[in-house]
């Protein structure tokens, strides 16, 4: 079973660091455990040995009736996850070594969906970087997520540990979901999500000439905010 560039595989290849990586999903006790595309198992079989019920979505066909044979007792899914209705999964934790190409939207999707406690995935170090706000550098990532989720970023991921070789750093990403908040009875995260993207429209430029509104923070440029600031602005334009 080789890996399909256009699915964006890379099948991980260090049993050692999955183990590790397995125990971080399982520390908080997690009665099922959702894995987005278990290729060839190299996650599944050690989430197996645990105990754990397991539920599986492959998008990849072919490799169906190996995660069948091997994986008799999990509830596995063929689609692709962003198609799936969540109302069929029961799961409590997610975990996933992402693909490159679509991790914002399925993290975006896991966490607005309200039914898990907690996340985590194999993404690329950048993005990673940008969801837990390295180097005190406040992001658009970092505005989105927190709406629903505090993330913590657990240890880069060299490329030799993949097979066929990615050309990036991956990283352990870990995303624990908030428990309701008042404020999302408020705000619409649909008009939310659009707010942040013109406040980040260019990042260096002050917040007045990207939203083209007069806020407190017009002086003020994207990376220097923090959550509840974009809270703030959102409730100046669209609450007061």
């Amino acid at each position: 079973m080789n890996a399909k560039k256009s699915l964006g595989q890379n099948f991980f290849n260090n049993q050692g660091l999955a183990q590790k990586i397995v125990d971080i999903v399982l520390k908080e006790d997690s009665k099922k455990i959702l894995e987005i595309g278990p290729g060839r198992g190299a996650f599944t079989s050690l989430f197996e040995k645990s105990g754990v019920e397991l539920e599986l979505v492959e998008k990849d066909f072919e490799l169906m009736g190996f995660l069948s044979n091997e994986f008799q007792s999990a509830n596995i899914i063929n689609g692709d996850f962003l198609d799936i209705d969540l109302d069929q999964i029961e799961a409590d934790t997610v975990y996933s070594s992402l693909p490159y190409n679509v991790s914002k939207p399925i993290i975006e999707k896991i966490l607005k969906s309200g039914k898990f406690k907690r996340a985590v995935f194999i993404i690329q170090l950048e993005v990673a970087q940008d969801y837990v706000e390295h180097g005190g550098r406040f992001t658009r990532l970092a505005a989105l997520s927190q709406f629903y989720a505090d993330a913590k970023l657990h240890f880069k991921i060299a490329p030799g540990n993949f097979r066929p070789i990615p050309k990036v750093n991956s990283a352990l990403i870990e995303f624990t979901i908030k428990d309701k908040q008042d404020y999302q009875d408020k705000v619409s995260f649909d008009k939310y999500k659009k707010l942040v993207f013109e406040v980040f429209k260019k990042s260096n430029k002050k917040i007045k000439n990207n939203i083209g509104f007069d806020t407190s923070f017009n002086d003020k440029r994207a990376r220097e905010l923090c959550f509840e600031d974009i809270l703030e602005i959102y409730s100046e334009m669209y609450l007061k």
